[in-house]
C-alpha cells in the first residue's frame, strides 16, 4: 500500500483470495430453489448445500493455520485456490445430491485454508497504518462480493439453470497464478530467547480463548441479518424475494462502507473504544429493528447495525496482531476464523431459545444490547491492560 504498483497487486490478489470464502455460499443461493425442483426430496438437503461448507471451514481452519506455521503461508494457500476451484466447479457435473453435498465439504476445507493464509499474509505483508488500510478493504471486498455475487448467480441461474452459477467456481484457477507470482512467502518471524516461557503461553492461549469466544458470538449476532430478516420482514407484511434481497444487499453495503472507514477509525481510537463504538451502533440498529416501524424504518435499522459489524470485523483481525506473536499467527487466526465460520453455522440453533421467550423483534434487541455490553466490557478490559 505504499504506492508501488507490485504493492497494489499484492493487495488485490489477497482482497480476490479474501472475497471467495463469501463466494463459497452467495453464488448458488438464488439457485437454490432450482436445485429442489431437479433433485427432489427434502428441502433440508438442498439447504444444506449453502451451509454445509461453513462446518467444514470451521473445521479445517485450524489444521491451515498449523500447516502454514510449520511450512509456509504461500503455499497452503495455492493449495487452498486450487482445491476450492476443483471441489466448487464439481457442482457442474454431480449427479446425485450427495456427490454434491460431498464437492461442497471439500470446498469449505478449501475455503479454511483460504481464508486463514489471506488474513496472515495481510498481517505480515504490512504494518501501522498500511495494515490497517488492508485490513478495511480485506473486509469491505467481503462485504461488497456477498452483494456481487448474488447477483451474478442469480443471472446465470436464470439464464443456465441452476448449475450455472457453479461456472464461477473457475475464478480461482487464474487467481492460483497471479498468487504465485505476486505473494512471495514472508519472511519468517523467530523467536528469540528459545519458546516463551509457562506464564507466556498461558496468557496467549486464555487471550485466543477470549478472541475465539467474541467472535463467535459476534458471528451469530451478525448472521440474524441473512438467516432471520426474511422472517422479520415476513412479519409486517413483506413477503416479495426482491424487497427482502434488498434489504439484505443494502446493509450488507454498509458494513463494507464502514470496513473502508476502519483506519480512519484506528487513528482516533483504541482496539477496545473500537469494538465498543462497533457493538453500540449494533445495538442501536437492532433497537430500531425491534420497533418494527415499517419496512424502511428495519432497513435503516439493519443499516445501522451492519457500520458496525463492518467497523468490528477488522477490529478482531488488528485485535490478534496485537497479542499474538509472529511464530504463532496463522494458528491464531485459523483459530479465530474457525469460530467465526462455526458461529456462522450455529446461528439458526442458537437464536431459536431467545425467538421463543422474547419473539424474533425481541430476539434481534436482546443480541444487539448483549454485543453493545460486550463492548463496553471490552473496552474497559483493554483500557485496564494499556494501563499496566
Amino acid at each position: 500500500m505504499s504506492g508501488l504498483p507490485s504493492h497494489r497487486a499484492r493487495l488485490f490478489t489477497l482482497l480476490s483470495a479474501s472475497s471467495l470464502t463469501v463466494m463459497a455460499g452467495a453464488t448458488i443461493a438464488p439457485g437454490l430453489g432450482l436445485m429442489q425442483e431437479h433433485y427432489g426430496g427434502d428441502p433440508t438437503l438442498v439447504k444444506l448445500v449453502l451451509t454445509l461448507p461453513g462446518l467444514f471451514t470451521a473445521a479445517a481452519a485450524p489444521l491451515a493455520g498449523w500447516l502454514s506455521d510449520r511450512h509456509g503461508r504461500r503455499g497452503v494457500l495455492l493449495a487452498g485456490l486450487i482445491l476450492y476451484a476443483l471441489a466448487g466447479t464439481q457442482g457442474l457435473w454431480a449427479g446425485s445430491l450427495t456427490e454434491l453435498l460431498v464437492g461442497r465439504a471439500v470446498l469449505g476445507m478449501a475455503v479454511g485454508f483460504i481464508m486463514t493464509c489471506a488474513t496472515t499474509l495481510v498481517l505480515e505483508y504490512w504494518e501501522g497504518e498500511e495494515q490497517r488500510r488492508a485490513l478495511g478493504w480485506q473486509n469491505a471486498f467481503m462485504s461488497f462480493g456477498g452483494v456481487v455475487f448474488q447477483l451474478l448467480g442469480g443471472f446465470l441461474a436464470e439464464a443456465l439453470g441452476w448449475r450455472g452459477p457453479f461456472w464461477v467456481y473457475a475464478a480461482p484457477l487464474p487467481l492460483a497464478l497471479v498468487a504465485w507470482f505476486l505473494l512471495p512467502e514472508p519472511v519468517r518471524h523467530v523467536q528469540r530467547g528459545g519458546p516463551p516461557d509457562p506464564a507466556t503461553r498461558r496468557r496467549l492461549r486464555g487471550f485466543l480463548m477470549l478472541l475465539s469466544a467474541l467472535a463467535f458470538v459476534h458471528m451469530v449476532v451478525f448472521y440474524y441479518l441473512p438467516v432471520q430478516t426474511p422472517f422479520l420482514l415476513k412479519e409486517i407484511g413483506v413477503r416479495s424475494p426482491s424487497a427482502v434481497a434488498a434489504a439484505i444487499s443494502g446493509a450488507t453495503l454498509f458494513a463494507g462502507l464502514a470496513s473502508l472507514q476502519y483506519a480512519r477509525l484506528r487513528r482516533r481510537l483504541g482496539i477496545g473504544a473500537g469494538f465498543a463504538l462497533a457493538f453500540a451502533l449494533v445495538g442501536l440498529g437492532y433497537g430500531v429493528v425491534f420497533l418494527q416501524a415499517g419496512y424502511w424504518a428495519i432497513i435503516a435499522g439493519l443499516s445501522v447495525a451492519s457500520l458496525g459489524f463492518g467497523l468490528a470485523r477488522p477490529n478482531f483481525t488488528a485485535w490478534l496482531h496485537a497479542h499474538v506473536p509472529g511464530p504463532a499467527r496463522a494458528s491464531a487466526v485459523a483459530v479465530m476464523s474457525s469460530s467465526i465460520f462455526l458461529g456462522q453455522f450455529c446461528t439458526p440453533f442458537l437464536s431459536a431459545p431467545l425467538i421463543r421467550a422474547f419473539g424474533l423483534p425481541g430476539a434481534f434487541l436482546a443480541s444487539g444490547l448483549l454485543l453493545s455490553a460486550l463492548g463496553v466490557w471490552l473496552w474497559r478490559r483493554e483500557s485496564r491492560s494499556a494501563t499496566t
